[in-house]
């Protein structure tokens, strides 16, 4: 996931912020799991160009990963 997630957003064609953010949760939870940090902040930071709750959610969570996946896991089942 967390590989497509970084492939997805370098083509630079993901015209919907929502994908986009979603694509960022992503590569947040896969980098806080793979021990790479610094690209985890880089997710983070990508988000907080996001609209609405985004910001603040990820804000709070902060680098647990078991609290940003059950912001995805949110936004995915209010997405159906």
């Amino acid at each position: 996931a967390l590989s497509y997630a970084g492939r997805a957003l370098s083509v630079g064609d993901v015209k919907e912020p929502s994908v986009a953010a979603n694509l960022h949760l992503i590569q947040a939870i896969g980098s806080i799991q793979t021990n790479k940090q610094a690209d985890a902040e880089a997710a983070l930071k990508a988000l907080e160009g996001s609209a609405g709750e985004i910001p603040a959610a990820t804000k709070a969570a902060g680098n647990d990963p078991v609290a940003l996946h059950s912001i995805l896991r949110e936004r995915l089942q209010q997405q159906k």
